[in-house]
């Protein structure tokens, strides 16, 4: 019976252990322009540092990725429960990230900011001209700023791996 109890009790630890990596899903929308605007739905599980992400497609076939700045004026709102907790005009994008085998570069507007855990709304309201990423056809969303934990990833991923192969060995032997 306690060999049971424990080998289920290491299944529900494994399950959880691996649903607690699963990232957040956010909205994703057509970026607007000048004058319009589009709302944005997401709940944050973990508080960290987010930002408002531009994708924009690929141009060119570059195999360097440089540094890359591109005008671009809109701005933001932050908003949990209807109460603003950020905003913050944006002059410009800078590039970030590639995604070659999609064919998109991923571009930060304005500056990260730090969430906690909740359900927010994102309002992103196009101030002016953004040419480069109307003739693109760029999409906007929210993101969360990644640190780079691949030692903690791998041990949590074992860690999840070997509880469930445990448990589920327990529960077949008992």
């Amino acid at each position: 019976m306690t060999t049971r109890l424990l080998s289920l009790l290491a299944i529900i630890l494994g399950t959880l252990l691996f649903a607690a990596q699963l990232p957040t899903s956010f909205d994703i929308s057509p970026l607007p322009g000048p004058t319009l605007h589009v709302r944005l739905h997401f709940g944050v599980r973990f508080a960290g540092d987010y930002f408002i992400q531009v994708v924009m497609p690929k141009v060119g076939n570059d195999l360097s990725l440089g540094p890359e700045t591109v005008p671009c004026e809109l701005s933001f709102v932050i908003s949990k429960d209807d109460v603003i907790v950020h905003s913050q005009n944006v002059d410009a994008m800078n590039r970030q990230s590639e995604l070659g085998w999609a064919n998109t570069q991923q571009y930060q507007a304005g500056h990260a900011f730090r969430l906690g855990h909740g359900e927010y709304a994102a309002t992103i309201q196009g101030s002016g001209a953004c040419q480069v990423a109307a003739t693109r056809g760029a999409s906007v969303t929210v993101s969360r700023v990644y640190r780079e934990h691949i030692l903690g990833s791998l041990l949590a991923f074992f860690i999840a791996s070997m509880l469930l192969v445990a448990g589920v060995a327990g529960v077949l032997i008992a």
